[in-house]
């Protein structure tokens, strides 16, 4: 899932699960809870999610998503999805260094020349400096 998906998704559940207090203040804890158990079920899985937090929290969980729209076998396909990518990187270590190792400096059209300042800066540190 990337950043955009997740915020949206995030998004959602705290539109449904973001209380206001009786003093008036807005209250995220639960929705920020139910977004780091989806996180942690996407990443982990459900079965290991189910482990950590235990039976009672894990319903409770789902049914908050369910809520939201989310179901189980969203967050199932999501983390078969997670996974591929991860054996992906494992595998193929090389294609994802030479995308992540671009040269930025050589990026310029032909011809380019960078537009040159009609001030010196030698000249004017030494003028601050006398």
């Amino acid at each position: 899932m990337n950043d955009e998906e997740y915020k949206k998704i995030c998004k959602k559940i705290k539109k449904v699960h973001d209380k206001i207090t009786p003093t008036g203040r807005l209250s995220t804890a639960r929705s920020d809870a139910i977004c780091g158990f989806l996180i942690c079920a996407i990443s982990d899985g459900l079965e290991e999610e189910k482990k950590y937090v235990g039976e009672r929290s894990y319903k409770r969980y789902i049914n908050d998503l369910k809520k939201c729209g989310i179901t189980e076998k969203f967050i199932n396909k999501e983390h078969e999805r997670e996974k591929a990518i991860r054996k992906f990187q494992e595998e193929y270590p090389e294609i994802i260094h030479a995308l992540l190792n671009i040269d930025f400096k050589n990026q310029v059209p032909e011809g380019y020349e960078p537009p040159k300042s009609q001030y010196n800066i030698e000249e004017i540190i030494d003028k601050k400096i006398k």
